[in-house]
């Protein structure tokens, strides 16, 4: 019977520590604003899709002639986890041009103060749940 081992994100850590050390970094020199904007979207993009695969190693059986366990990292789904179809996929570019228009048309005909109080509202509660998401690992381990 193989063992299932959950793989460590050390490489998540290492990746975090990046996207800092390039805010220090902008901090204290002149970086190149698209240069900073492409790592750090980069980064972004490869850690979420890193942790949002759900990676487990299984070890199978020892080798007769070798004698070592070899370790195979597989991506394994739930039964009740959900899927794009490819409908929703047709779908994404038609509800992403109403949003830019509907974007569009609340620039073209609302006041700037009312664009400016929602898009700080919207900005600040959806920047606190990221950052929970994000402290809540770290946090539980220390806190039971």
């Amino acid at each position: 019977m193989s063992e299932q081992i959950v793989v460590r994100p050390l490489i998540c850590v290492a990746l975090i520590l990046t996207l800092i050390g390039i805010h220090i970094i902008a901090a204290v020199t002149n970086v190149s604003a698209f240069f900073q904007l492409f790592l750090q979207s980069v980064i972004c993009v490869y850690l979420g899709c890193y942790l949002s695969a759900k990676i487990k190693k299984t070890k199978s059986h020892k080798n007769e002639k070798e004698g070592e366990e070899h370790i195979h990292a597989r991506v394994e789904r739930d039964e009740g986890e959900e899927t794009m179809s490819s409908k929703d996929a047709y779908m994404f570019p038609v509800y992403g041009s109403m949003v830019l228009f509907s974007i569009y048309c609340a620039y073209k005909f609302l006041p700037k103060e009312w664009l400016n109080i929602v898009f700080t509202c919207h900005f600040t509660f959806i920047g606190i749940f990221c950052l929970a998401g994000f402290m809540e690992l770290p946090i539980s381990k220390f806190v039971p």
